[in-house]
């Protein structure tokens, strides 16, 4: 479905017309429109619902009596409470009216060369919970009728469509960890295992998508990364930062602006299987203008493309406001202006980013962009934390490749270890191999949250002789910048070889420098990563170069704004192509610096470059290739 070093852009699509309605209240020649619309923009992918009751719209009819419970006495179909068809599709409970608009939807879609990723069982969506009368109430995850019929839903739908050229890959329904509760990590994996070999049992030629998880720890997660790595051949990320703390900083801006491409790859390194942005968008009435979603759009993609992430999807093709029907007009939490069109097909900025932002990659003289070159690994047991440190090492020109610290450690040259809780996670077997192959020469660095490691004295060079709560922000000086930052501990500690790298405007420690066998370990005594979690406009600051003090990496086109994100694609030892990304709501000027015997040969993107700069708008990018001679 996706390639590497290759972007798909898409949507996420209801129709324009009436949206969640639209199967019950079939119309092929607005459908028709909406898909001409999307294809005159470049849309490659459409993400699609086929929404649960209307697809299987079984009832269950009871006996009962004054001296016992309700006996179940038969499954029907529908308002008029037709016996079940003696088909494959009626016994399964399945409308075939419903899988015929389907199929001549898959043919629309075949005639606009957009390909579907078929959410197939669809029961959560903006809010409302979708279920058939007979499952009404029913724990879907564990309850037996439900998932008989749960079954049979899949298995037969599949199988009546898996001939369509039109689909690209099955998905169990639109996320699935918000249907309902499950108990554990285990009910989780046990559902999705259970469903995945239906669907793979009736079409074992195509790819699965996998649940949207982000937990790493089973002791705070139920749907986790690792579980949906083994089961899924797809990985998917679903960022919406108006719901959380990130857009303090704005939508324009780095922290969200590359959230979304920082967890797909981290996704991808843990569970080893490609993972793409399947949902992201925003509340623009909120925060943003039609021209700023177009420059986040844009953004986003540049990132996503850069970060080798295959996939792009927006939520959603078409605004949503004219619905007067649940759950559009609650008038609660769902939004309704995401769309990259109106609800008359009229296309916003963010289409014409879309288009452009096509047309680009359709121009360049490669067929695929190189990978990133790992320089360290980076042990996370949780996403926040990983995402920051992706962010800081992206501004620091160093790239993390990220395993879960609960799986087995895997060699490395240089290991990051952010914000450190007590043991992180991390066995003593893996803890005991770490040491040893720093002792052999690799590098370590480690932020200490309350950090329980054995052996740290040795290691670190260091001994803690008083921890408390702080009381007052910790500040320092870093290049000369005057930076503060409210820590949660505050440590004294004692020296015991380590040397001082970095310290607070009391003198107090802040980085040591500790050797400890061939080998280095950076020890930074507060917890960054997490730190900056809280701390708004944070990562406009030069934290960064914390990171740079560690590992100082050889880059061969560098710049000094760290609000332009650069990734360097090497496609041999004398061509490379360098990304350059505007992750900010201002106009920022970009003077490429080369090493020695680099020049630039031309370039791709946004803006104009002459005489050795250029001026980057929000949200821009802008591609050099260069050559070395």
């Amino acid at each position: 479905m996706i390639e590497s070093g290759k972007l798909k852009i898409g949507l996420n699509y209801w129709a324009s017309e009436n949206a969640t309605r639209m199967w019950r209240h079939w119309n092929a020649k607005a459908i028709e429109k909406d898909m001409a619309a999307m294809e005159q923009h470049g849309v490659e992918l459409l993400r699609v619902f086929p929404l649960w009751p209307d697809f299987q719209p079984i009832r269950l009819l009871q006996y009962g009596s004054s001296r016992s419970n309700p006996v179940d006495r038969e499954v029907c179909l529908g308002e008029d409470e037709i016996p079940l068809p003696d088909t494959p599709a009626g016994q399964a409970g399945m409308d075939e009216t419903m899988l015929e608009h389907f199929r001549e939807f898959c043919d629309i879609a075949q005639r606009h060369n957009i390909r579907l990723i078929v959410a197939i069982m669809t029961v959560h969506m903006t809010g409302r919970h979708f279920v058939p009368p007979a499952i009404e109430n029913r724990d879907l995850f564990t309850d037996p009728f439900a998932l008989k019929w749960e079954i049979k839903f899949y298995d037969c739908f599949v199988r009546t469509m898996k001939d369509h050229p039109a689909i690209a890959a099955w998905e169990t329904g639109n996320e699935m960890n918000y249907t309902a509760q499950v108990k554990d990590a285990n009910h989780a994996w046990v559902w999705t295992r259970m469903m995945h070999d239906v669907i793979r049992l009736a079409d074992p030629s195509r790819p699965i998508v996998g649940v949207m998880a982000e937990g790493l720890d089973p002791s705070k997660s139920k749907w986790l990364i690792a579980d949906q790595g083994e089961l899924a051949d797809y990985g998917s990320v679903h960022r919406y930062d108006i719901l959380n703390a990130a857009t303090s900083d704005g939508f324009l801006h780095i922290r969200n602006l590359y959230r979304a491409a920082a967890e797909c790859r981290i996704i991808s390194d843990i569970n080893g299987k490609p993972c793409f942005t399947e949902e992201t968008g925003n509340w623009r009435n909120i925060a943003l203008s039609l021209e700023g979603m177009g420059q986040t759009l844009n953004c986003l993609l540049w990132n996503a493309w850069a970060e080798n992430c295959g996939a792009f999807l927006w939520w959603c093709a078409f605004d949503q406001q004219e619905l007067n029907f649940a759950p559009y007009h609650w008038g609660d939490w769902p939004g309704l202006e995401h769309g990259v069109f109106d609800a008359n097909r009229k296309p916003h900025p963010a289409a014409k980013a879309m288009l452009d932002f096509g047309k680009m990659l359709k121009s360049l003289p490669f067929e695929a962009l190189p990978e990133t070159k790992p320089d360290a690994l980076c042990l996370v047991d949780d996403m926040d934390i990983a995402s920051t440190s992706y962010v800081l090492a992206r501004q620091a020109g160093i790239n993390l490749k990220f395993q879960a610290a609960r799986s087995r450690l895997a060699d490395s040259n240089c290991y990051f270890l952010p914000s450190v809780a007590e043991r992180g996670g991390i066995s003593l077997e893996d803890w005991r191999r770490l040491r040893q192959n720093v002792e052999n020469g690799a590098t370590c660095y480690i932020s200490a949250d309350d950090t329980d490691l054995p052996n740290l004295r040795e290691f670190c060079g260091m001994e803690i002789a008083r921890r408390r709560k702080a009381i007052s922000p910790m500040k320092c000086m870093i290049d000369g910048v005057a930076l503060s930052l409210n820590c949660a501990l505050e440590k004294k500690i004692l020296l015991e070889g380590a040397e001082v790298v970095l310290a607070d405007n009391d003198g107090n420690p802040l980085l040591l420098r500790n050797r400890y066998g061939k080998g280095l370990v950076f020890t930074l005594l507060f917890a960054l990563e997490k730190a900056l979690q809280d701390k708004l406009r944070a990562l406009d600051e030069p934290w960064w170069k914390i990171y740079g003090m560690m590992l100082a990496k050889k880059l061969v086109m560098c710049q000094r704004d760290s609000a332009i994100v650069l990734t360097e694609h090497h496609f041999d030892d004398a061509k490379v192509a360098v990304i350059a990304v505007n992750c900010s709501d201002e106009e920022r000027r970009i003077v490429p610096e080369l090493s020695e015997g680099w020049q630039i040969t031309f370039t791709f993107g946004d803006v104009g470059f002459a005489n050795g700069e250029g001026m980057l708008p929000p949200g821009s990018g802008i591609m050099f290739m260069l050559s070395k001679h």
